[in-house]
């Protein structure tokens, strides 16, 4: 039997077709496999690849080849859909642009959790400790039917049209999350998620009508009509290209992370933090302090892994008068993100935010490849440093900011440090307590803190902590009150009391009666002697080298944990202390940034690094 020359065109061009759905499938299927990520523990070859080739996750690398994946990645969604609507006449096109489909699913789950894509809105409710491994299994299972479509076996169309079910429903309930999301916080509607669930949906019709219903009986239907109308080339082509300009431009739109939830607060907030255990514990604690302080800290890993132990000591904490900071180290069960979305409107202005991570800087210090940074390599630089830094709170676990959690819901964020406070605040903390404790300077900390936050306006205070390594651990009730008036004076707005461990004998932690009578007194004193002015315009500044991640601690201290003390390092610290036994408590130390150049004239004098003098007029 002969073929016209019409049949053998026809040929030509399903030949081409099916060629080209094999490159297709088998590209993304190849992309997939590079950006896949089952859990935080095991790098991708994407990560390993730009380890290799030292490309920071904040690098405009990083960010021009986000962009250009989100791009591609949409387009040749809308390019597939258009392939639905268009070339799905029969059951051997519908199944390879479904193979088609289903590797660019599994492709776009796993570039999504590499590249940051669309991570946002699953942070927000979506704990990390499984999801990754669940998208990973999803893709796996996506890129693997691709495959599996290639063939010539008629039992997986079947298979396809079961399997796009499952891929609809799995979209369409992320789609919710993302809606959900979209109306709360105003965000950027994540465009890919939405056109998943779209070529999820056409893959569902058109393999369902290839297997059970035969075109030509429908040549002639109104629902035909309809369809050639509204997925013409014109009307098609127009509404597609309006989805991806829009869609680009939202992904293109600066986010926020790390903006202050709030000015700094006004009263001074003194209190003590529950480290124990038990809900019985810290009632016992609540009774004891609530006629001497007015905020509880919940500084408890325990009871943040614990949903109803830690509403039942919130709800007896603010119904005896105090306010409460609730800690978490990170948000690792799916409960504490809808316990975010609630404790504003549950505990209103009793509930003031959340104290979140311990000693950011300090670990940066101290353990520089430590638990924010320990997949990429050291900088390069301060200014990397500083650039790294900043970046581990809006990229942490598997691209997840715990920090932009509050960020989004209009949360405080507070932690306790003892160095670094300046980028602690730029990393996007709201209020920082210095530690007073061991043999620091109590004077250096607060000039580092205080002018941090004054330049920034932030908030900030202090925490005592321990003195020694047993017990009693923390220093004598005398000095606790000293270091707590010391703070007032200096024009602290939180004044806490660090109370940990608990033990088998105690029933108040490490505290005493000597402690809990230190904060009756200074209660009293609190409440007889209004707070000294804390007018930065009568304050002298030390501006540090921007970006200068000195430590304080002493003569051979890092910066940035990284490097050894430089060359101006001795002069600093010479000028400082010198700067100290000049102008006493009404020195405060800043850094030499956009910050400062935008607050210039709030103190009376500046005293650089350099030894330039500039004073205010």
């Amino acid at each position: 039997m002969k073929l016209s020359l019409d049949d053998h065109n026809e040929a030509q061009h399903v030949l081409s077709f099916k060629q080209l759905s094999r490159i297709s499938t088998l590209l993304f299927v190849a992309l997939g496999i590079y950006f896949a990520w089952p859990f935080f523990g095991v790098r991708s070859f994407f990560r390993q690849t730009t380890t290799f080739f030292h490309i920071s996750i904040g690098s405009s690398f990083f960010i021009e080849l986000q962009t250009l994946v989100y791009i591609c990645s949409l387009a040749i969604g809308l390019i597939i859909a258009f392939s639905f609507l268009k070339f799905a006449t029969d059951k051997e096109r519908a199944k390879r642009i479904a193979g088609v489909n289903f590797a660019w699913l599994g492709f776009m789950l796993e570039a999504s959790a590499g590249l940051s894509l669309q991570w946002i809105p699953y942070d927000i409710w979506i704990s990390y400790n499984y999801s990754l491994l669940i998208f990973f299994i999803l893709a796996v299972s996506f890129l693997t039917f691709s495959v599996l479509l290639l063939t010539d076996y008629k039992w997986t169309r079947k298979l396809g049209y079961i399997t796009s079910c499952f891929s609809f429903i799995v979209n369409a309930i992320i789609l919710i999350v993302i809606a959900r999301f979209f109306a709360m916080f105003a965000g950027p509607f994540s465009t890919l998620t939405a056109l998943m669930t779209v070529n999820s949906s056409l893959q569902i019709c058109y393999l369902f009508r290839s297997n059970l219903i035969k075109t030509k009986d429908l040549a002639h239907s109104r629902f035909l009509k309809i369809k050639e109308f509204f997925f013409s080339c014109k009307v098609l082509g127009t509404i597609l290209l309006s989805i991806l300009l829009v869609g680009t431009f939202v992904f293109l739109q600066p986010i926020n992370y790390t903006g202050s939830s709030g000015s700094p607060t006004k009263n001074v907030n003194v209190g003590v933090t529950f480290c124990g255990d038990t809900v019985s514990q810290a009632k016992l604690l609540v009774d004891k302090v609530k006629n001497y302080t007015n905020v509880f800290v919940v500084d408890s890993w325990p009871i943040s892994q614990n949903e109803s132990a830690l509403n039942s000591i919130c709800d007896y904490a603010i119904f005896s008068g105090l306010h409460i900071i609730v800690y978490f180290a990170w948000f690792n069960q799916y409960w504490q993100a809808f316990w975010l979305d609630s404790a504003k409107d549950r505990w209103g202005d009793m509930f003031l935010g959340i104290y979140l991570y311990d000693e950011p800087g300090g670990v940066q210090l101290d353990i520089p490849s430590g638990k924010y940074d320990n997949t990429t390599l050291l900088p390069i630089n301060y200014a990397a440093a500083t650039d790294k830094f900043v970046q581990s709170f809006r990229t942490g676990n598997r691209e997840k900011s715990d920090m932009e959690m509050l960020k989004l819901r209009g949360i405080k964020a507070f932690t306790s440090d003892y160095a670094l406070y300046w980028f602690d605040y730029e990393a996007g903390y709201d209020g920082l307590f210095a530690e007073f404790g061991w043999n620091y300077s109590r004077q250096l900390n607060i000039a580092l803190v205080r002018g941090a936050a004054t330049i920034l306006n932030k908030d900030w205070g202090i925490i005592v902590t321990w003195t020694y390594n047993s017990w009693p651990y923390i220093e004598s009730g005398d000095k606790l009150y000293n270091d707590m008036v010391l703070a007032y004076d200096n024009g602290a707005k939180y004044i806490l009391v660090f109370n940990y461990p608990y033990n088998s004998s105690s029933t108040y932690g490490i505290l005493g009666e000597e402690h809990f009578d230190a904060l009756a007194k200074f209660w009293n004193h609190k409440n007889s002697n209004p707070q000294p002015n804390d007018s930065s315009s009568s304050r002298v500044a030390y501006v540090l080298p921007n970006d200068y991640g000195y430590g304080f601690r002493g003569p051979n201290d890092t910066i940035w944990g990284v490097w050894p003390a430089d060359s101006v390092t001795y002069k600093i610290i010479q000028n400082v202390f010198s700067s100290f036994q000049q102008y006493g408590t009404n020195l405060d130390i800043v850094y030499n940034s956009q910050f400062f150049v935008n607050n210039e004239f709030r103190y009376n004098k500046f005293l650089f690094w350099n030894e330039t003098t500039i004073t205010s007029t």
